[in-house]
């Protein structure tokens, strides 16, 4: 793939500058690149982590590209190796090991029709790179983020995509929640079905799936 040429695989150290926990098992994780190397990488794309002695793991980088930073979304399931790091033992100032970047569904900036973008929870880091990355090199076309969670408590990162939109006319943000919630603004249901009722025709629109 040609716009993959100029993209090279990297082993790095990162520092580990800040982990926050945004719902009851999701947390975000931000890393340093310690070297004086640029990470260069497609919005969309995923690195592979490797936490002390733990088998490595695919996470999405869920930041714009160019950065000295990387952002994380890591979703901890009981009995996981990494999660159980993650949760228990995970440092500020530790070094992780990244190499990456890796994929092929990543932001295609050359076109010009309508994106349709949709996440289920930490699915949600491939997203907002694609978008934030989007919004920065100024795509003008209508994007709609479909975000699809169990119940409402399991939706994160609302306030920020609420702020994009605001800064953005050509940015559309739906959560659709598969509980019934008390929130009226919230949809529920499936997220695909959400889609289905809201776009009668797809033709010219490039769809991102995560």
């Amino acid at each position: 793939n040609d716009e993959l040429n100029d993209i090279n695989i990297k082993n790095m150290e990162c520092v580990v500058k800040k982990l926050t926990k945004v719902t009851d098992d999701i947390y975000i994780l931000i890393l340093r690149i310690s070297s004086e190397e640029e990470f260069k990488f497609k919005a969309g794309q995923y690195a592979e982590l490797y936490f002390n002695q733990c088998k490595e793991k695919h996470f999405s980088m869920a930041n714009s590209p160019n950065t000295s930073e990387l952002e994380f979304h890591i979703k901890t399931l009981d009995g996981g190796e990494v999660s159980a790091y993650v949760k228990n033992t995970l440092k500020i100032g530790e070094i992780i090991k990244v190499k990456g970047p890796f994929g092929n569904a990543y932001l295609r900036d050359e076109h010009k029709g309508p994106i349709i973008a949709v996440a289920g929870g930490t699915g949600l880091a491939p997203i907002l790179s694609i978008i934030q990355s989007s919004q920065d090199i100024k795509m003008k076309q209508p994007i709609q983020v479909y975000y699809g969670a169990q119940s409402e408590k399991d939706l994160y990162f609302i306030k920020q995509f609420e702020e994009m939109i605001e800064n953005n006319e050509n940015l559309s943000f739906i959560p659709v929640v598969m509980e019934q919630s008390e929130n009226k603004t919230l949809r529920s249901g499936l997220v695909t079905d959400i889609v289905i009722e809201n776009i009668k025709d797809f033709d010219g629109y490039k769809a991102y799936l995560a």
